[in-house]
């Protein structure tokens, strides 16, 4: 019994691409990997180390600013296709909820409305992104002092260009000067 469970799991492959496909493990520390002595000569993983305590003492700022864009795209939508679409969802609960009173053509039909209605609000968000990130690039407070801004790209690929980065530096200066003295400390 035991091996018609295992069946459709055994000798799938020949011989040869079994071994070819097989997990070799890496040592922590590559001491004894002659094959691994460049890259731990290399410093890599030390600086990956660095880029980690580095990312993890900017995330903080990183995601007030990406709750700033979420909120202030989602604020701008226009309040009637937001009360509309959250009313219909509330309807749309309940219909799926009472699945008994309606047809299997009429749930289809909701089905479908509900698709229709999520993508039409998908696509709002979407416009009101592409509003909010160009009156970002064309505000004053987003260019450095040579006045090139500091975002290029477009909708919320704004949040993960290397321009943010700048954003930051000139919007928490003083911030960034404590982090920095406290390094260096």
């Amino acid at each position: 019994m035991k091996s018609d469970f295992f069946a459709p799991f055994t000798n799938l492959y020949p011989i040869q691409k079994t071994l070819r496909r097989e997990l070799k493990p890496l040592n922590e520390n590559f001491e004894h990997d002659p094959s691994l002595t460049a890259l731990r000569n290399s410093e890599i993983p030390q600086r990956d180390e660095q880029r980690e305590k580095d990312y993890q003492a900017i995330k903080p700022l990183l995601d007030e600013l990406h709750n700033q864009f979420i909120t202030e795209g989602l604020q701008s939508l226009e309040s009637q296709d937001r009360s509309d679409f959250i009313l219909f969802y509330q309807n749309y609960q309940k219909s799926k909820k009472n699945k008994a009173d309606f047809s299997e053509k009429e749930l289809k039909s909701l089905d479908e409305e509900f698709e229709s209605r999520t993508k039409a609000l998908r696509t709002a968000i979407g416009n009101s992104y592409a509003k909010l990130a160009e009156l970002r690039k064309s505000n004053p407070d987003y260019v450095n002092e040579k006045g090139k801004p500091f975002l290029t790209q477009k909708n919320y690929k704004i949040l993960t260009e290397a321009g943010v980065l700048g954003l930051l530096e000139k919007k928490y200066a003083s911030e960034f000067r404590s982090y920095i003295r406290f390094l260096l400390l």
